[in-house]
């Protein structure tokens, strides 16, 4: 489920703004804000990728591993 760039930021504005729950750290307007913003924005992207990417490895490699080679328990092949 997606959430549009504009709710995300809004989100993340009312959470570090003066009266909000962060409003204490005084990050509002800091690239330190800016930062937090693009890796909430980011964070979904990096999960799927990552996901279609573990989704995609050969479901033998863990057995063929050089761990495994070690132990004796490869059967590669």
């Amino acid at each position: 489920m997606a959430l549009p760039t504009v709710v995300v930021g809004l989100i993340v504005y009312s959470l570090i703004s003066r009266s909000g729950p962060l409003g204490g750290l005084g990050i509002l307007f800091t690239p330190s804000a800016v930062i937090i913003g693009q890796a909430i924005l980011a964070l979904p992207i990096v999960t799927s990728l990552v996901a279609s990417g573990l989704a995609a490895l050969d479901p033998l490699l863990p057995r063929c591993s050089p761990r495994s080679a070690l132990r004796g328990e490869a059967r590669c092949g």
